[in-house]
C-alpha cells in the first residue's frame, strides 16, 4: 500500500461518518462534554477526599479515646518511679538539671617556649 492511501484510510476510519472531519457544533458539542466530565470529576475528588479526611478524623478520634487509661496508668507510673529513685552522685534530690558541656584538655610541657611570646 501506498503511504498516502494509508493515511487516507485511517483518517476516515478516525473521523467517523463519510470520512469528514468533525465541524464546528461537533467540536463544541466535545468540548462542553469534556468540561461536564471533568467538572463531575473534580466534584467526585473534593468529595472523596473529604469523606477520607472525616473518616481519618474519626479514627483517630477514637483511638485516643480508647487509649487514654492506658496513657494515664503510663504517666502516673513515671511519676513513681521519678518519686523513687535516689539521687545520683552529686545530684540533689528533687533537682534533675542536666548541665551539658564539653573539655578539651591540653597539656604543656614546662620546657615548651610560651606560643604568643610571652614570659612564663
Amino acid at each position: 500500500m501506498r503511504p498516502e492511501r494509508e493515511n487516507g484510510e485511517f483518517f476516515a476510519r478516525s473521523t467517523g461518518a463519510g470520512g469528514r472531519p468533525p465541524g464546528p457544533f461537533a467540536k463544541a458539542l466535545a468540548a462542553i462534554v469534556a468540561v461536564v466530565f471533568f467538572a463531575v470529576a473534580l466534584t467526585f475528588s473534593l468529595v472523596f477526599v473529604a469523606v477520607a479526611l472525616g473518616l481519618g478524623l474519626i479514627a483517630g478520634a477514637w483511638l485516643w479515646w480508647k487509649t487514654r487509661r492506658v496513657r494515664r496508668e503510663l504517666d502516673e507510673r513515671m511519676a513513681e518511679m521519678a518519686r523513687e529513685r535516689p539521687p545520683a552522685a552529686g545530684e540533689e534530690a528533687g533537682r534533675g538539671a542536666v548541665i551539658e558541656g564539653e573539655v578539651i584538655a591540653v597539656e604543656i610541657a614546662r620546657d615548651d617556649p610560651p606560643r604568643d611570646g610571652a614570659p612564663r
